[in-house]
């Protein structure tokens, strides 16, 4: 039986990569909240779970908390609330740190158009458990909600937001003691890249589709924003 003991040894003594141990870290959490939620929540809530942030991307580290999203219909079936809070209760038991959030698929499209970490959080999130309709709708409602100069604004918001990164931390990748999560270089310039290759142009590696290359809103605009290098 795998358990996360046997799997952080197993990183311990090099008999799996760090990228390894964390998919299974991911794989092991994935089946944990399955059944937790299958448990508490009722079989026809119509809700979905999501994974978020790192954790949606398969990529969860021993410490790491977990991001969570419950998609749920308008109005709540019954038992659905309750539920939900059983769910996270029994994680907080565990000692399991939990970033959650419980929404409407209109609330989200709302949120990600005013706020761009929600909208980026999109981005990294994979279905669980549940209605997968509710998942694909999500999808399909932030898809249509982005125009191209909407897009654009998105790009122009992580290259200011990576400035803003890089300013705190000394702005130059030669530091004695380079931060690999945030500063010039780092994880997040890795992950921004494909945050922004998938709003414009579809999604790599794990990522959900936003936007197919096809498709019409893919196009650069016949006038591009300026962009900071």
């Amino acid at each position: 039986m795998t358990t996360r003991a046997s799997i952080l040894e197993k990183l311990a003594s090099n008999a799996i990569s760090g990228s390894e141990c964390a998919l299974r870290l991911s794989r092991l959490m994935d089946a944990q909240l399955c059944e937790m939620v299958e448990k508490h929540l009722p079989k026809n809530s119509g809700a979905a779970l999501l994974a978020l942030g790192g954790y949606g991307r398969e990529e969860l580290c021993p410490f790491s908390d977990i991001d969570l999203l419950f998609l749920v219909p308008d109005p709540l079936p019954k038992g659905a609330q309750e539920g939900i809070e059983k769910c996270l209760y029994a994680l907080w038991d565990q000692g399991i740190k939990v970033g959650h959030a419980v929404r409407t698929i209109k609330e989200c499209v709302r949120m990600s158009a005013s706020d761009v970490k929600v909208f980026t959080g999109f981005l990294d999130a994979r279905f669980l458990w549940g209605d997968q309709s509710k998942f694909v709708g999500l999808l399909e409602s932030l898809e249509e909600s982005r125009s191209v100069a909407d897009r654009w604004e998105f790009v122009q918001a992580k290259l200011e937001e990576r400035d803003g990164r890089h300013k705190r931390l000394g702005d130059t990748r030669y530091v004695l003691e380079p931060n690999i999560k945030d500063g010039k270089g780092s994880l997040r310039d890795y992950q921004t890249l494909f945050w922004i290759a998938g709003v414009l142009y579809g999604p790599k590696r794990r990522r959900p589709c936003m936007i197919s290359a096809s498709s019409p809103a893919a196009r650069w605009p016949a006038s591009k924003p300026r962009m900071n290098s």
